[in-house]
């Protein structure tokens, strides 16, 4: 990552045209594919499942997220996964949760709204 952004520092070259991605279309978003990628966050609205898996140990650890319905954060402090939503509502019934002892799975059974944070113990 180091090395595409120092391709892209500005003085040289349009900081927010990744070339490599598209050149016209894609521009900054395989960056932002980089928010998933350390947060270990995944959803699938088809079967209602949420994943997480934060890539750092530091705690707490929050991270953004998008989805077709909503976007918010997800905060891993201690023992509790918290999840907030910005706007709009995120339909879940699993949270499948990774880290370096392995995978838990947690039923959820809730739609998380804007300004309603839901917290569950691991």
């Amino acid at each position: 990552m180091k090395a595409i952004r120092s391709r892209y520092n500005g003085r040289t070259r349009n900081p927010w045209n990744e070339y490599e991605c598209g050149n016209w279309y894609a521009r900054a978003m395989p960056s932002f594919a980089l928010v998933g990628a350390l947060s270990g966050f995944r959803y699938s609205a088809v079967d209602r499942i949420l994943c997480f898996g934060p890539r750092l140990k530091e705690r707490p650890f929050t991270s953004f997220f998008s989805t077709a319905s909503g976007y918010g954060t997800i905060t891993l402090s201690g023992q509790d996964i918290t999840l907030r939503m910005i706007e709009g509502q995120l339909a879940i019934e699993k949270l499948q949760f990774t880290n370096s002892d392995g995978t838990c799975s947690l039923d959820w059974e809730t739609v998380a709204h804007e300004n309603a944070p839901v917290t569950k113990a691991l």
